[in-house]
């Protein structure tokens, strides 16, 4: 059962955003324990899940493996493996899509974040999800995750051109024990701590100013083109313009995964950074400017797209009238009282229908074809948030509902401190041992070396700052947050002024 939950969930979610995943196939791999896929392609319309304006222009996953001892899940490491992933996106036209085009590429992108956002929502405790979870979490404890040549760019279009991105040399996450070794968890019943080691070789980010458009002729122009500029230890790239210069990182986590509430945090997390640094230049800094200026006005403008002309306004002007007319129409009815009154029926309509799916297992009363064509058409209908709301809304009241319900069987069982069921009293044992002074979060950040310099128009130092041995820590408690920092040395310097006395 678990091996097909795992091939579909690949298929369903993966397929999404890779071309030619075929099921069957897919499905054997994974039953055989082991899974291995290479060259593989994006989707064009892997990114309109951001909803913004930009576009995969080119996209490959060169090498894809996963490894599931199924018979040895307690005792052997579940082995994913992730190597030369190249992004090159850059900005969207949407004048080359009709409204009809428009309307089906967002509903099919909103499609997958509510698909996404139904594995978050607590379903029914059946003894099938209890041995799913339970599985899950053998796998969550062993699994290691290796991380290989990643390269992400957006390039921009127009003649002073230019381009930035993040680029990985590699990353590594495994179990460890208390003391970063690595081990193999060894549980029947699962463990109460979790420790993770991730480490992390020469990330960086990157900001080209007057940048060419890469070559995009063929697929290897492109892995080539973008691989080259991945920074390693071996090979070091010297003509970028780094944002924040290629660094090594170490993060280590410790999960507590006991349901009883105690004095140790549910999750502490310590990022250790030898040499972080960061430049920034004139020139970077406008075109920042000018980028975020471009994403602005395109979700000014994004509820109006489906009635924007794809003709230029120097051919049709009338059509780009009409386009404004539309759009102050269309601004006006979403504020008018028959707008908030249909929003107020459809949010009641779909809460309710929502909540009959989810209580469907409880009732034994499915949603008839009728009743879920129109949840179909309230989802393409409403914005994705207002969607994410209503389910919210739903969802809250089956949760209510569940516990009334297992408040009446517990009352005809016993009337002692335990006829309340074991979810009550886990319950009623979280609050007598809860207190407001428990750390819930545990987050610290050390830094050997902290670098800030700002740079002209032709790249030379302005100003440079430099912190040494600096801490963060960051504890959070229930209502509370409390920051502590220290650092040991910090040095500003002047590089404009010579001879200065004060530099």
């Amino acid at each position: 059962m678990l091996r097909k939950v795992v091939s579909t969930l690949l298929s369903k979610y993966l397929g999404r955003y890779v071309e030619g995943l075929e099921d069957k196939k897919l499905g054997v791999s994974v039953s055989n324990g082991d899974l291995e896929l290479s060259e593989l392609r994006l989707r064009d319309d892997s990114l309109d899940d951001l909803e913004l304006p930009v576009m995969l222009q080119a996209g490959y996953l060169q090498t894809l493996k996963l490894t599931i001892p199924w018979l040895h899940l307690s005792s052997k490491p579940t082995i994913i493996e992730i190597s030369d992933v190249y992004l090159l996106v850059g900005p969207k036209d949407d004048s080359e899509f009709t409204a009809q085009e428009l309307l089906e590429r967002l509903w099919n992108s909103k499609q997958r974040v509510l698909q996404l956002s139904t594995l978050s929502e607590s379903d029914e405790d059946s003894s099938e999800d209890t041995f799913l979870s339970k599985t899950m979490a053998k796998i969550a404890a062993n699994v290691q995750i290796t991380i290989k040549n990643i390269h992400l760019r957006y390039q921009s279009s127009g003649s002073s051109s230019y381009a930035f991105g993040i680029t990985l040399d590699s990353l590594l996450a495994r179990t460890t024990n208390r003391e970063k070794v690595p081990v193999v968890v060894k549980a029947k019943g699962g463990v109460d701590m979790m420790y993770k080691l991730i480490t992390l070789n020469n990330l960086a980010v990157y900001w080209n100013s007057y940048s060419p458009a890469p070559p995009t002729t063929s697929k290897q122009d492109v892995i080539e083109f973008l691989q080259c500029q991945i920074h390693t230890k071996t090979t070091p790239v010297a003509h970028m313009n780094y944002i924040i210069h290629p660094f090594n990182a170490e993060a280590f986590c410790e999960v507590n995964t006991s349901p009883e509430g105690n004095m140790t945090p549910k999750l502490k997390f310590l990022l250790s950074v030898a040499d972080f640094n960061v430049s920034f230049s004139q020139t970077q800094y406008r075109e920042m400017q000018s980028f975020l200026e471009f994403i602005h006005n395109y979700s000014k403008s994004f509820p109006f797209l489906r009635f924007r002309p794809r003709e230029s306004i120097q051919f049709n002007p009338a059509a780009w009238w009409n386009y404004l007319f539309k759009s102050l129409k269309h601004k006006n009815q979403v504020r008018s009282w028959s707008k908030t009154k249909q929003f107020i029926e459809h949010r009641n309509s779909y809460v309710d229908l929502w909540y009959r799916k989810k209580m469907a297992s409880v009732v034994n009363v499915k949603l008839t074809e009728q009743q879920k064509e129109l949840l179909t058409k309230l989802e393409r209908f409403h914005e994705l948030d207002d969607i994410l709301l209503f389910r919210q809304i739903a969802m809250d009241k089956v949760l209510k509902r569940k516990e009334q319900i297992e408040e009446q069987k517990a009352k005809k069982k016993a009337k002692s401190l335990f006829s309340f069921g074991k979810k009550k009293a886990k319950q009623l044992f979280e609050q007598i041992r809860s207190n407001s002074e428990d750390v819930k979060y545990h987050l610290e950040f050390n830094g050997s070396r902290v670098s800030f310099e700002l740079l002209d128009l032709e790249n030379k130092n302005i100003f440079r700052s430099e912190l040494s041995d600096m801490a963060v820590n960051c504890l959070v408690r229930e209502g509370t947050i409390s920051v502590q920092s220290s650092i040991h040395t910090i040095t500003a310097r002047d590089c404009v002024t010579e001879n200065s006395q004060s530099p």
